[in-house]
């Protein structure tokens, strides 16, 4: 918001003022819920990523296995 458009509107210089602070708070609210919801989504990302690592072990041990047992199954 620009202080010009509230001064177009007629109102007083305290009026702008007024009007410009609680623009200003409320948009620093806004911020700061910004940069939490930023802040989880990152750690749900690391969470993913550690997920992910974890299936692909988890995947390449049950193929080890497997390939063991069907060796031990021929011999």
């Amino acid at each position: 918001m620009k202080r010009e458009l509230l001064k177009d509107l007629n109102l007083t210089d305290d009026q702008v003022d007024k009007i410009m602070s609680e623009y200003g708070k409320n948009f620093q609210e806004i911020n700061v819920k910004l940069a939490d919801t930023e802040q989880e989504r990152d750690s749900f990302k690391t969470q993913i990523a550690d997920c992910d690592t974890q299936i692909k072990e988890l995947s390449e041990k049950i193929d080890n296995s497997n390939n063991n047992h069907k060796t031990k199954t021929l011999s």
